[in-house]
């Protein structure tokens, strides 16, 4: 009762901003089309302006050596200890940059993916995807088939699936690392594809006609734009959730598309138009106004609960819940998707029960502060 009664009151008087997207200085005035980050080394790619690095964590950027200003640098991937940023690559974090030659494009890249020391590459202007089986060192030409004869402007890697998403007819699979290609267009409602991302065992594409999602390899595509325009913004994925650009909005979906949850506070008026994830944080670059991040746990975003300290079950709930910690002393606190705070209480104890039968059915955040560390959960309540 008396945690019902305290509930109920910050529902109808509390109201507090559950953390916000902070800028990290920088480079402003440019089109950043791309963006990356290696621990507090940050990348940012432009649209004809190169590249511009950070060391110290977003507090100062400056152009990269080696790389021209005028380069397009489209997309950014980070493999082992290798960085791929459009056509150089960096084994030192950045610090150098070499042209990945030998085969490779001379054009504007537009993805890249790896698995391992396999590397995968398209362009604008140039037909098919280029394979490297040594990390970009030497690059294999496509093959005269069916994917030879399209410009490629998305890459993903799903296991042994190989995905092209093409400008005018839609998405390719292979099951040998590029050799051979078949389309896998079945449901898509546009052939215009501008990326494509692995979602777990799913795969996510997002077109001039909306988000798509297929669970069985590209066999299938169903449509899961749910509120979002059809903008063909970037997407990113972590621990299962989808991270979607919406042009001036940045969206989260933890349930594969099927609702959208806007995460756009402290982005009011910017233009987003690349995201990445290095954690703990979310990267996103914009039009004119550099890049910004914000913490993961700040929108409930974890790959796994055994990398926290602190659990929850059951989730989704109906009425009750457990919440599990051996951090007595720390502050447990529920918000809602819009940044209200509904509870605030302090763990006395490793089990904590709650009853959540107040709360209507939706998606919360639990947040637990500990000293100086915060974490985050996601919750459902149905």
């Amino acid at each position: 009762m008396k945690f019902q009664i305290l509930l109920m009151s910050l529902l109808l008087n509390c109201s507090f901003v559950f953390g916000q997207w902070q800028s990290l200085n920088g480079p402003n005035d440019l089109d950043i089309y791309s963006v990356g980050a290696n621990g507090s080394t940050i990348f940012a790619g432009t649209n004809g302006d190169g590249l511009y690095v950070s060391y110290d964590d977003g507090q100062t950027w400056s152009l990269a050596a080696d790389i021209p200003d005028y380069h397009y640098i489209h997309s950014i991937v980070k493999s082992d200890q290798n960085i791929f940023a459009g056509q150089y690559r960096s084994t030192d974090n950045g610090i150098s940059w070499v042209i990945m030659e030998n085969g490779f494009l001379p054009c504007c890249v537009t993805s890249i993916a790896s698995s391992g020391s396999k590397v995968f590459a398209g362009a604008y202007n140039y037909k098919g995807v280029r394979t490297s089986d040594d990390y970009g060192q030497t690059w294999v030409a496509p093959a005269n088939d069916l994917l030879s004869h399209n410009e490629v402007y998305a890459v993903a890697i799903n296991g042994n699936n190989l995905f092209a998403g093409t400008r005018t007819n839609g998405v390719f699979l292979s099951t040998d690392n590029g050799a051979n290609w078949d389309t896998i267009n079945n449901g898509l409602t546009s052939m215009d594809i501008r990326y494509l991302t692995v979602c777990g065992t799913n795969i996510f594409a997002s077109t001039y006609n909306g988000r798509f999602l297929s669970a069985d390899n590209g066999a299938n595509w169903v449509n899961v734009n749910n509120g979002l325009s059809h903008y063909p913004g970037a997407v990113a994925s972590y621990g299962g959730n989808l991270i979607a650009v919406d042009s001036l909005r940045v969206f989260v979906s933890y349930d594969l598309g099927q609702s959208w949850i806007s995460v756009n506070e402290g982005l009011e008026s910017k233009i987003v138009y690349s995201v990445a994830i290095d954690e703990p944080y979310i990267y996103v670059g914009t039009i004119s106004s550099g890049v910004w991040r914000r913490p993961l746990s700040e929108v409930g975003l974890t790959e796994n609960t055994k990398n926290t300290d602190f659990n929850i079950f059951p989730n989704p709930a109906i009425d009750n819940i457990t919440i599990q910690s051996q951090k007595k002393g720390a502050m447990l606190s529920i918000y809602n998707l819009q940044g209200q705070l509904l509870l605030s209480q302090q763990i006395q104890q490793e089990k904590t029960e709650l009853n959540i039968n107040n709360l209507v059915a939706g998606v919360y955040i639990l947040k637990l502060v500990y000293k100086d560390k915060t974490e985050g959960i996601k919750l459902v309540k149905e």
